[in-house]
């Protein structure tokens, strides 16, 4: 059996990894005003109960631009709608999937726990950010000021949130490759 070129299998897992993503993100930003729905009821509920930020009726999800891609959740608080762009931090579930279905030796049961454990940690991500977000905007309109580090914690959470989906591939699909580097006499005699 010939042994394949490490390029050519890169250049392969490439090529999957964009058809995959082009698919999955097109059909993904489709759904984007359902999930904006889910994601509203998920943090709107967090708010109201947890935090008790009290929520009026005008609550709503606006689908915009092209492909969805800058949709709005507008949560009616104090009196105001302020709208916030979740599209673009909900949007990186399409290249987790896409990394994931893309690697290559990895079992069906394994994909599929990779699968549904690495979207459930990014669904909550997107959770707490919405809530997060809700919470800041609550503040902001009561006290009358946006505090500033409130600023500079979203704008982490936001880059934050671009980074997950790779971290979690790298993690949870090569974590048997990975756990030889942090092991007992790992790097010995190097």
């Amino acid at each position: 059996m010939a042994r394949e070129h490490p390029i050519g299998r890169a250049l392969f897992f490439c090529v999957k990894f964009l058809l995959f993503l082009v698919v999955i993100m097109w059909a993904w930003l489709m759904l984007m005003p359902y999930y904006g729905w889910l994601l509203m009821q998920a943090s709107g509920g967090l708010l109201m109960n947890v935090f008790g930020v009290p929520l009026e009726p005008g609550c709503s999800v606006q689908a915009s631009g092209f492909l969805n891609f800058t949709s709005t959740i507008t949560l009616a608080m104090d009196g105001h709608q302020p709208a916030s762009n979740f599209t673009q931090v909900a949007a990186n579930l399409a290249p987790f999937l896409a990394l994931v279905l893309a690697t290559g030796r990895l079992g069906l049961k394994r994909r599929l726990l990779i699968l549904l454990g690495g979207s459930a940690l990014l669904v909550a991500c997107h959770i707490a950010f919405m809530t997060y977000i809700g919470y800041q905007t609550h503040r902001a309109f009561t006290s009358g000021a946006m505090a500033a580090h409130a600023v500079d914690i979203s704008q982490v959470a936001i880059q934050f949130m671009i980074m997950l989906p790779f971290l979690l591939w790298l993690v949870l699909a090569y974590w048997d490759k990975l756990a030889g580097y942090f092991s007992d006499g790992a790097g010995e005699g190097e």
